[in-house]
C-alpha cells in the first residue's frame, strides 16, 4: 500500500489536469506542437527542386550569327531551342531591356545572356586565333540566394550540354575530314617511295665521291710532306748561304784591308831584315860577354866556398868561447854563495860581473857568428846558381847566333814573297768583291725561295685539312643518305599504314559521341537521401523535440504540484512520470505522423520509434532540469541553448563547414547527437552508431533526472516556507 500511495501526487495531478477542459486541451496543445513545429517545416521543405519549372529565369540571345563552311550559323538559335524544350525552369524569353528590368524588380532569379559574338567564338577553332565561346550569367541573390544557387548550378549543366553539342559538331568535321587525310597519306606514302629511290641513288653518287675524296686527300698529304722536306732543304741551304754571304764580305773587307797594309807591310819586312842583322851583331857581342861573366863568376864561386869555409871556423871558436865564459861566471857564482865572506869582497863581485859580461857578450858573438855562417852558406848557393846561369846564357846566346843566321835568310825571303804578294793584290781584291757579290744575290733568293716555300706548305696543309673534312662530311652524308633511304622506306609504309587506319574510322553518330563525350558519370545511388525533407528531417525533428520542452516548461508548474500536501518523493515521482507521460506522448505523436502522413521513409519503424523517445525525454528532462533548479534564469539557459545549436548541431552544413566557436561548441551539445542518430536511423541504417549516439543522450537524460531528484530531496529536507503547496500564479487556471 505504501508504493502505491508514492503516485497519490501523480494521479491528483493527472485528475486535476484531465479535469478541467482547457488544462486539457492545454496538455494536448503541448503534447502536439514538436508534430506542428517539425511537420510544417519538414512538409515546407520536403522537395523545393521538384518545383523548378516555377522558377522564372530570363533568356537574352544577342547572337548574330557567323559563316562557317560557306554557311551562315547561329548557336545562339539553337541554344534557345533546346531551351525551349527544357521545362526545368520557367525560361522567360524577352529581349535586353525587358530582362533588366525585371532583374530591378526582382521579377526575375537568374539571367542567362547569350552574347553577339557567340557564333563567332564558337567557330573561331579553325582560325589562327581561337577564342571560347561564352554565356554570360547573372544571378539575383536579391531576390533569393538560394533560388539564385540553384539557377546558378542549372546553367552550369546547360553550359556542360552546350559545350558538348559543339565539341560534338567539331568532332564530326575533324572526323569527315579523316577520309581526306587518308588520302592525302597515301599520296604522301607514294612520294616517300620516289624519294627512297632518289636517296639510293644519291647514297650512290656520294659513296664515289668519298672514294675519290679518300685519294685526294692521300696525294694532298704526300705533296705536304715532300713540301716539308723541300722547306727544311731550303733552310739549311738559306742558312749555309748566309753564312757564305757573311765569308765572302768578311774575305772582301779583309783583303781590302790587306792591299792597304801591303806597302807598310813590306816597308815593315825591310825593317825587320836590317833589325835582324843588327840583332845578329849584338847577339854576338852578347856571347863574348857571356863567356867572360861565365869565367868570372867561376872564380868569385871559388872565393865565396873559401869565405864560407872560414866563417865556419870562426863559428866554432865562438862557440867554445861562448861555452867557456858561461861555465867560468857558473863556477864563480857558485863560490861566492859558498862563502860570505867573499860575497862581501867588491873585488870578487866586480868580477863575477865581468865575467857574466863576457859570457853574455861571447854568447852574442857566437850567435852573430851563426848568421854570418848561415848568409856565407846562402851567398855561396847563390853564386853557385849564378854561375850555372851564366853557363846557361852563354849556352842559349851560341844557339840563338846559329838561329839568327836562319832567321835572316826567312827574312829575305819573306820580304821576296812580300813584294810578289802586293804584284797580285789588285786582282785579289776584285775577286774578292765579285765572290761577295754573288754570294749577296744567292743569300736573297734562298730567302725568296724560303718564303715562297712557306706559303707552299700553309696551301697545301689548308688543302689537306679541307679535304680531310670533306671526306669526313662524305661519310657523313653517305651514312645520312643511308638513314634518308631507310627512313624514306619506313615513312613510306607508316604512311601506307596511316592511310588504311584513317580510311577505316567511320564518322557514325556512336562514334562521334564518343570522341566528343569520352568520359561518362556513373551515379550510385546506395548513399543518396531521396529528397531534400528526408535529409533536413534529422535536424527539424531535434528542434521540434528541444522547443517542446521549452513550450512545456513555460506553460505547466515545474516546481510544484496540483496538490498542496506533495512534497519530497511523492512530488519527484509525480513531476518525474509528468515529464515521462509528455515527452513520450510528443515521441508517438511526431513518430506516427512523421512515417505515416508525411511519408518519411525510415530504415526501421521500430528504432525510429525508439529513438525519438529517447530523444524526446532526454530534451525534456534536460530542459526540466534547467527551470526545476533556476526557474525563469533556467528558461532562459534553455533557449540560449537552444539558439546555439542551430548552428553547432552541424545540422544543415557539414561540420568542417562551421565556425570555429561552433565546432568548439559541437560536442557539448546535445542535439549534435540527436541529429547523427536520426541520420542513422532514417537514411544510413547503422544501427550500431545510432545506439553511440542514443547512449550519449542517455547520459544526458540519467544525469538530468539525477539532478531533478537532488533538488526535491534537498528542498524536501529543508524548513516548510511559508505559502508551500500553492499552485504558482502562472499555473493554468480554468
Amino acid at each position: 500500500m505504501k508504493f502505491i500511495r508514492l503516485f497519490d501526487v501523480f494521479r491528483h495531478d493527472m485528475r486535476s489536469q484531465f479535469s478541467k477542459p482547457i488544462l486539457a486541451l492545454t496538455f494536448i496543445a503541448v503534447a502536439i506542437m514538436p508534430i506542428l513545429y517539425s511537420g510544417f517545416l519538414i512538409k515546407g521543405n520536403w522537395d523545393p527542386y521538384g518545383q523548378l519549372e516555377d522558377l522564372p529565369v530570363a533568356v537574352v540571345n544577342l547572337d548574330r550569327g557567323a559563316e562557317y563552311d560557306g554557311e551562315i550559323v547561329n548557336i545562339g538559335e539553337s541554344f534557345v531551342e533546346e531551351l525551349r524544350r527544357d521545362s526545368e525552369f520557367n525560361w522567360q524569353f524577352v529581349d535586353q531591356e525587358a530582362a533588366a528590368r525585371g532583374m530591378a524588380a526582382n521579377e526575375y532569379y537568374a539571367m542567362i545572356t547569350v552574347p553577339e559574338d557567340f557564333s563567332e567564338r564558337a567557330v573561331s577553332v579553325r582560325t589562327d586565333n581561337p577564342q571560347q565561346a561564352e554565356l554570360i550569367y547573372e544571378a539575383n541573390g536579391y531576390s533569393n540566394f538560394i533560388a539564385a544557387q540553384i539557377s546558378q548550378n542549372a546553367t552550369r549543366e546547360l553550359r556542360s550540354e552546350l559545350s558538348a553539342n559543339i565539341t560534338e559538331a567539331y568532332t564530326r568535321i575533324i572526323v569527315e575530314n579523316f577520309t581526306k587525310v587518308s588520302e592525302g597519306l597515301q599520296e604522301a606514302s607514294d612520294g616517300a617511295g620516289k624519294l627512297q629511290d632518289g636517296a639510293a641513288e644519291i647514297a650512290d653518287g656520294i659513296d664515289t665521291v668519298h672514294t675519290n675524296l679518300i685519294t685526294a686527300a692521300s696525294g694532298a698529304r704526300d705533296l705536304l710532306d715532300g713540301a716539308e722536306q723541300l722547306q727544311t732543304g731550303a733552310g739549311s741551304l738559306a742558312d749555309a748561304v748566309l753564312a757564305l754571304s757573311s765569308g765572302a764580305s768578311s774575305l772582301a773587307e779583309g783583303v781590302g784591308q790587306l792591299a792597304d797594309a801591303a806597302d807598310s807591310l813590306e816597308v815593315g819586312a825591310g825593317k825587320l831584315v836590317q833589325g835582324a842583322s843588327d840583332l845578329a851583331s849584338g847577339v854576338d857581342s852578347a856571347a863574348a860577354g857571356a863567356s867572360s861573366l861565365a869565367a868570372n863568376m867561376q872564380q868569385l864561386s871559388s872565393g865565396a866556398d873559401g869565405l864560407m869555409q872560414g866563417i865556419a871556423s870562426a863559428a866554432s871558436v865562438t862557440g867554445q868561447l861562448a861555452d867557456g865564459s858561461a861555465q867560468l861566471a857558473s863556477q864563480l857564482e857558485q863560490l861566492l854563495k859558498s862563502d860570505a865572506s867573499l860575497q862581501s869582497n867588491a873585488s870578487l863581485q866586480a868580477l863575477l860581473k865581468a865575467s857574466q859580461t863576457l859570457a853574455d857578450n861571447a854568447a852574442q858573438l857566437n850567435k852573430a857568428q851563426q848568421q854570418l855562417k848561415a848568409s856565407s852558406e846562402q851567398l855561396a848557393g847563390g853564386q853557385a846558381q849564378a854561375l850555372e846561369g851564366a853557363s846557361q846564357l852563354s849556352s842559349g846566346l851560341g844557339a840563338l847566333q846559329q838561329s839568327l843566321t836562319a832567321f835572316k835568310q826567312g827574312q829575305g825571303d819573306l820580304y821576296s814573297g812580300i813584294q810578289q804578294m802586293n804584284s797580285k793584290l789588285p786582282e785579289l781584291v776584285d775577286g774578292a768583291n765579285q765572290l761577295a757579290q754573288g754570294s749577296q744575290q744567292l743569300n736573297d733568293g734562298a730567302q725568296t725561295l724560303q718564303t715562297n716555300l712557306a706559303k707552299l706548305i700553309e696551301g697545301t696543309r689548308d688543302m689537306h685539312d679541307g679535304l680531310t673534312e670533306l671526306t669526313s662530311g662524305a661519310a657523313s652524308l653517305s651514312d645520312g643518305a643511308g638513314e634518308l633511304t631507310d627512313g624514306a622506306a619506313e615513312l613510306g609504309g607508316k604512311l601506307a599504314d596511316a592511310a588504311k587506319q584513317t580510311a577505316s574510322l567511320h564518322g557514325d553518330d556512336q562514334i562521334i559521341h564518343l570522341l566528343a563525350q569520352p568520359v561518362a558519370i556513373e551515379e550510385i545511388d546506395e548513399r543518396q537521401v531521396s529528397n531534400y525533407g528526408s535529409g533536413i528531417a534529422p535536424y527539424f525533428l531535434s528542434l521540434a523535440f528541444f522547443a517542446g520542452a521549452l513550450i512545456y516548461s513555460n506553460t505547466f508548474p515545474i516546481r510544484h504540484s496540483y496538490d498542496p500536501n506533495a512534497r519530497g518523493l511523492k512530488l519527484f515521482i509525480s513531476k518525474f512520470l509528468s515529464y515521462t507521460l509528455m515527452g513520450v506522448l510528443m515521441a508517438l505523436i511526431v513518430s506516427t505522423i512523421a512515417i505515416y502522413v508525411l511519408k518519411l521513409a525510415v530504415q526501421s519503424a521500430p528504432m525510429f520509434y525508439l529513438y525519438t523517445a529517447i530523444v524526446s525525454l532526454t530534451f525534456m528532462f534536460l530542459v526540466q532540469m534547467l527551470t526545476t533548479w533556476l526557474e525563469r534564469p533556467g528558461q532562459f539557459i534553455a533557449l540560449v541553448l537552444l539558439i546555439l545549436q542551430l548552428v553547432s548541431s552541424a545540422g544543415t552544413f557539414p561540420y568542417e563547414l562551421l565556425p570555429d566557436w561552433a565546432q568548439a561548441l559541437h560536442p557539448w551539445m546535445p542535439m549534435s547527437y540527436s541529429v547523427v542518430g536520426y541520420r542513422d536511423v532514417i537514411s544510413v541504417g547503422s544501427y550500431e552508431d545510432m545506439w553511440t549516439q542514443a547512449g550519449k543522450l542517455l547520459g544526458i537524460l540519467a544525469v538530468s533526472i539525477l539532478l531533478i531528484g537532488v533538488f526535491y530531496w534537498h528542498r524536501n529536507n529543508r524548513k516548510p516556507e511559508e505559502g508551500h503547496g500553492q499552485a504558482p500564479a502562472s499555473a493554468p487556471q480554468q
